[in-house]
């Protein structure tokens, strides 16, 4: 499970749009969301792990 900031939340409604096409990329902890000439980082925090389920 994760967390986004409140800052990240806000910004992430600048990408929202009737008929988007969104790009998400995943690497070394961050998200990279795109779309068109926008693009959002975020570094999410991990609330719970999956090693932690187990």
């Amino acid at each position: 499970m994760y967390q986004i900031s409140p800052e990240d939340a806000t910004a992430l409604t600048t990408l929202t749009a009737r008929n988007m096409q969104l790009q998400c990329t995943l690497q070394e902890g961050e998200l990279w969301l795109i779309m068109g000439e926008h693009n959002l980082r975020i570094t999410p925090l991990t609330l719970t792990s999956a090693r932690e389920k187990n």
